[in-house]
């Protein structure tokens, strides 16, 4: 992004100097870096890269997820194969949330700008929950009536709305509580939250296939009440601090690893244990997913390349407009997946629902009000 009153001369800083940088969504959803005071210099292009894999990841998920519920041999190799790519695609929620987290938190406060935010999130997230309302329930009027609250509760894919729309509103305290957050303070919270919030998650969950009620009446705040705010909180610690991380390249990678290969094998396991697809592991609250997301961030961070891309810059701003729609035609096409070769089938139909996507929110965006109230 360009702005007539950029002025950084700081052009060829490859990485963010943590003590000077501050980070905003612009109304294009592009994420720019911005000087201490205030001034916009440039985007960080790693994070433009980690969203545009993220957004395909989540497409991923959606495909992938349909192929399993409809597949009708779950001892087969392709329901394995399919597990695994729906497992391994899941870092990609948890990713948006770091990065929000990275670009949002610890900047100034400003009011005119939190308020536009935040009205126009809302804006977006009503008017799909009215799309996806009446286009899957517009044969069925006494339906309509009867699940307009399981929407309204976030119903699918909008879930992700409600929770970062809570996160925004939440920015400016949570930005007063890490910029005054040191060293001791950042690892600590982390831990409490891998702790609270994803060992606790899992456990409950293995106690569960034994019938044993782990219900948390009073989850403990910041952590385990909601899990999400803790991405958002890592985001923005590793974002300023992952020079400083003495973890060696080799020790992320398998801390990326092993936890989803091990979510994988429980997940087939207790697959094969019911004779029905299983899904309780899958939940972004699961050690097993969060561990992986983390590393995979601070991985990102440390060897993506921070080269501007044009392909990258023209598919960002339409990111959440794909997010929005991609289900819709997840929805349309679900009938032929069976049709396809599992195995190729997951990513050609992943891939045509992304540039589809990608060209209807492309045009929708050109439509001035659309712009900026629909995507």
């Amino acid at each position: 992004m360009k702005d007539n009153n950029d002025n950084s001369n700081n052009n060829n800083n490859k990485y963010i100097n943590k003590k000077d940088s501050n980070y905003q969504n612009d109304e294009s959803s592009n994420y720019i870096r911005k000087d201490s005071n205030n001034n916009i210099k440039e985007k960080d292009n790693r994070l433009e890269v980690l969203r545009v894999i993220s957004i395909f990841l989540v497409i991923l998920i959606h495909v992938s997820s349909r192929y399993l519920r409809l597949y009708p041999n779950i001892n087969d190799i392709p329901y394995f194969y399919l597990l695994s790519i729906n497992i391994i695609s899941r870092v990609c929620v948890p990713l948006f949330f770091m990065i929000s987290g990275a670009c949002l938190l610890g900047r100034s406060f400003d009011k005119v700008k939190y308020r536009k935010r935040i009205i126009r999130l809302i804006t977006i997230l009503m008017f799909w929950t009215i799309f996806y309302y009446f286009t899957n329930h517009v044969n069925n009027p006494l339906y309509l009536v009867s699940s307009i609250f399981s929407y309204l509760k976030g119903n699918g894919h909008l879930w992700y709305m409600y929770a970062i729309i809570g996160l925004y509103i939440t920015e400016p305290f949570i930005s007063k509580m890490v910029k005054n957050m040191d060293s001791n303070y950042n690892i600590l919270f982390i831990k409490l939250w891998l702790v609270l919030s994803g060992v606790v998650s899992f456990v409950r969950i293995i106690l569960s296939v034994y019938n044993i009620n782990t219900s948390i009446i009073h989850p403990v705040p910041l952590f385990n009440g909601t899990y999400y705010l803790g991405y958002f909180v890592f985001g923005y610690i590793a974002y300023n601090n992952y020079k400083n991380i003495t973890f060696k390249k080799n020790n992320l990678i398998i801390l990326s690893i092993i936890p989803l290969v091990i979510n994988i094998l429980l997940n087939f396991i207790l697959t094969k244990h019911y004779n029905i697809h299983y899904e309780k592991l899958l939940t972004y609250s699961n050690i097993l997913i969060m561990l992986p997301s983390v590393c995979i961030f601070l991985l990102a961070l440390m060897f993506i390349d921070n080269k501007k891309s044009k392909i990258i810059d023209f598919i960002t701003p339409n990111i959440l407009g794909i997010y929005m729609f991609h289900v819709y035609l997840v929805e349309k096409f679900k009938p032929y997946f069976l049709n396809i070769n599992p195995f190729f089938g997951i990513f050609i139909s992943s891939f045509v629902i992304f540039i589809l996507s990608l060209v209807f929110v492309y045009i929708l965006k050109h439509i001035p009000v659309v712009k900026k109230y629909i995507v």
